[in-house]
């Protein structure tokens, strides 16, 4: 929906929200399901919660920042949006980038 709305008003910056917020949204999905392995060691669970917790709190604040900016705000402050679409990624990375670390390679993961 956002890239039909930035279609309409020639509106480039929200062309990336779609982006941003669907690979934060799966990174944290990933990570939680790793989590839930039986055998993985608890130290490594704990850390690897911790981490998605600080993603969702973090993302949520993001997500939060974005609706005031298309939803609340009469002028869309680019630059506070830009943040929040790049806090998101940067989040996703991070998780991403974890989760992969306990992931043998060539185990079938996701290569994303």
């Amino acid at each position: 929906m956002i890239d039909s709305i930035a279609e309409c008003q020639t509106d480039s910056y929200l062309h990336v929200l779609p982006s941003s917020v669907g690979y934060f949204a799966q990174q944290v999905l990933a990570s939680k399901a790793m989590t839930l392995i039986p055998v993985l060691p608890d130290d490594i669970r704990n850390k690897h919660n911790k981490l998605i917790n600080v993603a969702v709190e973090q993302g949520i604040k993001s997500l939060e920042e974005i609706k005031r900016q298309l939803c609340d705000s009469e002028n869309i402050d680019y630059k506070k949006l830009m943040e929040s679409a790049g806090t998101l990624s940067r989040h996703g990375a991070k998780l991403n980038s974890e989760r992969r670390s306990l992931t043998p390679r060539g185990s079938g993961s996701d290569e994303e």
